[in-house]
């Protein structure tokens, strides 16, 4: 389960956790995951469309189904924003934690070089890095605590 950082620019298409929107912009509601196809089904939303203008018109679709192998960064099971997701989300490993702010604080999302071996030397001296200033914060730590003793 990786966060992703930017909100997804679109002409209304999807919303914020890439669902896909109806024509006046009302987000489809996560219904299950069709694992015969490997997609995910969303309904409409129904409170809005009790008052839709465009109810008559025929323009509106009952469900919508979103390949997951389309873009499987975005398009997770459960579907992002549902309740489900969050709860998974927070049951994260510490590892998958530590990775995202190796990537976000020491800049381990924009390595300059193109061979593989750089490419993990750089990875494993952020790390190590990264082990040392956990080790030294926890190391001073618990001298403080044994001083004020």
């Amino acid at each position: 389960m990786i966060d992703l950082k930017r909100v997804p620019k679109n002409e209304g298409e999807i919303d914020r956790f890439y669902a896909p929107t109806c024509l006046l912009e009302y987000s489809y509601r996560y219904d299950s995951f069709d694992k015969r196809y490997g997609a995910l089904k969303f309904r409409k939303p129904e409170i809005h469309c009790r008052d839709c203008p465009l109810k008559n018109e025929g323009l509106c679709q009952k469900a919508i189904k979103i390949k997951q192998s389309n873009n499987v960064r975005n398009y997770s099971h459960p579907a992002r924003g549902t309740r489900a997701w969050r709860k998974q989300y927070k049951e994260r490993t510490s590892v998958e934690r530590v990775n995202a702010y190796l990537k976000d604080n020491y800049g381990l999302n924009s390595t300059t070089y193109f061979t593989g071996t750089r490419v993990v030397v750089e990875h494993q001296l952020i790390q190590l890095a990264y082990n040392l200033k956990t080790f030294c914060v926890q190391l001073l730590a618990k001298k403080e605590t044994v001083v004020s003793f």
